[in-house]
């Protein structure tokens, strides 16, 4: 268990993912493939700020899963691509 960069809260890495505990969301797993996203991002430090739920899987098209942050989502599409949904966007 490592602590955050930012000196709030804890991260376990497992094989599929990796666990973060901030105090103000709680824990919740992120799974390799939104965690590749958020990397790009800046990880907490970045405009989607910590996770606040665990992936979901909605089976609605065009999106298959959704992993909620502070300030945004990371989605998936039936074919695996992963995006995040920030900002103007995602406030609408």
């Amino acid at each position: 268990m490592r602590l955050n960069p930012d000196g709030r809260g804890y991260r376990l890495a497992l094989a599929n993912g990796i666990i973060y505990w901030p105090p103000e969301t709680g824990a919740h797993i992120i799974p390799t493939q939104v965690f590749a996203v958020w990397k790009n991002l800046r990880w907490e430090a970045g405009p989607m700020g910590y996770p606040i739920t665990d992936q979901d899987g909605l089976s609605s098209n065009p999106i298959e899963h959704m992993q909620k942050f502070q300030h945004g989502a990371i989605v998936q599409n039936a074919v695996g691509l992963n995006a995040a949904v920030y900002g103007r966007i995602y406030d609408r």
